[in-house]
């Protein structure tokens, strides 16, 4: 099956063991051939930022409540850092907190979306993120665009 999607290389930060399983199990179902690598907390994540070997994926998939350093403290890490900025991260997490979203949104992520663990809607979603076309989320969308599936009413006030 040819690969037709424009992400060919996924970073998944996520501590769960079943929402790895699950976001791996889709990704594979809906394109075998894109590269997933999984990292277990944000302190992982930076070290690995660190490596001398690193490629930045296409993509960077954070949860927000990780183990060690919670996700918004990754990604304001990661935005604040000339050599990473460019890197697209979407926030995927459960939370629902207005707060946490605006901050997300805040400290540069491209794009929020929350978490479901049904492996249908899993796979729904990586379908639409494999074929984003990514000019209306770089640098970042508009305030409206950035939640995937209103979970809350969008503040136009960032």
């Amino acid at each position: 099956m040819e690969n037709n999607h424009l992400i060919k290389n996924i970073l998944l930060v996520e501590d769960d063991k079943d929402d790895q399983e699950i976001f791996a199990d889709a990704l594979h179902q809906v394109t075998p051939d894109c590269t997933l690598t999984i990292i277990e907390n944000g302190i992982k994540l930076l070290y690995r930022f660190n490596d001398p070997g690193f490629i930045a994926p296409d993509i960077l998939v954070l949860d927000l409540n990780l183990p060690l350093m919670t996700g918004l403290e990754c990604l304001r890490q990661i935005k604040s850092n000339p050599k990473l900025s460019n890197i697209k991260v979407v926030i995927h997490s459960t939370s629902t907190s207005r707060t946490e979203i605006e901050t997300a949104f805040k400290y540069g992520a491209n794009l929020y979306i929350p978490k479901h663990p049904d492996f249908k809607e899993m796979k729904m979603m990586l379908e639409k993120l494999l074929i984003l076309k990514w000019e209306k989320y770089i640098p970042q969308p508009k305030p409206s665009d950035f939640v995937w599936g209103r979970m809350i009413k969008p503040r136009t006030d960032y």
